[in-house]
Parts: structure tokens; sequence; C-alpha cells
């Protein structure tokens, strides 16, 4: 890995059935390569048995996610998103 290299790991659980973890990469130094700098995968297990149910290609889940954020903060405008002790 490059130093500016990063893996991140986000697990969720929906608090009964499904539990995942999304797995991020991110290497700058692809954009010299002509390959995506960013790349995900989605690992969907079933919440009792830890049976694995599914296994997703993330990328572009991710690269939609990433898009919304933004859009959602711009639409909120200056502020918004700040902490109600101005932190």
């Amino acid at each position: 890995l490059s130093p500016d290299a990063v893996l991140l790991s986000m697990p969720a659980f929906d608090g009964r059935n499904y539990a995942g973890v999304k797995l991020v990469s991110v290497q700058p130094e692809n954009a010299a390569r002509n390959m995506p700098v960013v790349k995900a995968l989605y690992q969907l297990f079933d919440a009792s048995t830890c049976e694995p149910l599914a296994l997703l290609s993330a990328t572009r889940l991710t690269a939609i996610r990433t898009g919304a954020g933004g859009g959602v903060a711009a639409r909120a405008g200056p502020g918004a998103l700040d902490s109600p002790g101005g932190d």
C-alpha cells in the first residue's frame, strides 16, 4: 500500500435479521493507472447464523452515496450541520 492508501471498514446491523460490512479501499495512485481510486465490496450476513448471504460490488453504491451526501449538505446550507453547542 502507498502511504496515501486507505482501507475502511463500515459494519452495519439492522437489530434483528441482517448484519453486513462494507469495505472501501482508496488508492490515489490508481488515477495514474487509469483505474478507479475508490473501490468497495459489501458482504451481507444472516444475523442469527452468520451465514454469508451476498457479496456485492459496492463501488457504484459508494460513489452515489458520496455524491448524495454532498448534495444534502449543499441543500441544508452553511452551518446547518453544526452542533447546537457550536463545536
